[in-house]
């Protein structure tokens, strides 16, 4: 029934406040962090699919587009599809959305920080399970939490750089019985 909703008489003027798009299910940490749930999937909608979800949720520079959040897996292993001139990212930014991107930090370059700040990039949610370096790579299946500090550290920097407080920063973490105790 959902999938019919706007067949009785055309488009709805209903505005999307929000947006989610999840691109990818690749993920550049291998194995897996232990509570990973992510069914290993190819992509079936390329930048140009994508691009055109945002357009028909945007109107173009009213300021009135929905919040859209880009996760994955990890979405930052798309690269400059995501964070590059022609990314998604500064196209979305663009037509007016409030864009936050879902992701580890570790693919997060003093290069990738820098254009995730001049694309326009709202907000970053990092995944950052604890700030105990042994749980840490425990629950992430390796060595790690110098990679996301110092993805945390190049935003930083690149905030700084542009003059800018954007994009903030909010971490999160998948509770676990590890990680209560």
């Amino acid at each position: 029934a959902l999938g019919d909703w706007s067949a009785g008489g055309g488009p709805v003027d209903a505005p999307i406040s929000f947006l989610g798009l999840n691109l990818t299910a690749d993920c550049n940490l291998r194995p897996r962090c232990a509570y990973c749930n992510q069914p290993r999937v190819p992509s079936v909608v390329d930048l140009a699919g994508w691009k055109e979800v945002v357009r028909q949720a945007t109107t173009p520079q009213d300021g009135l587009g929905p919040y859209i959040e880009i996760t994955g897996g990890e979405p930052l292993t798309l690269g400059e599809a995501i964070w590059g001139e022609g990314g998604l990212v500064r196209y979305a930014t663009a037509r007016g959305a409030g864009v936050n991107v879902n992701t580890n930090a570790t693919l997060i370059t003093p290069r990738v920080a820098l254009a995730l700040v001049r694309a326009g990039t709202l907000r970053l949610h990092i995944s950052l399970d604890t700030g105990d370096p042994d749980l840490h790579d425990a629950l992430r299946g390796r060595p790690g939490l110098s990679a996301v500090l110092r993805g945390i550290y190049n935003v930083q920097l690149a905030r700084e750089l542009v003059g800018v407080a954007y994009p903030g920063m909010h971490t999160n973490c998948v509770l676990t019985r590890s990680s209560l105790a």
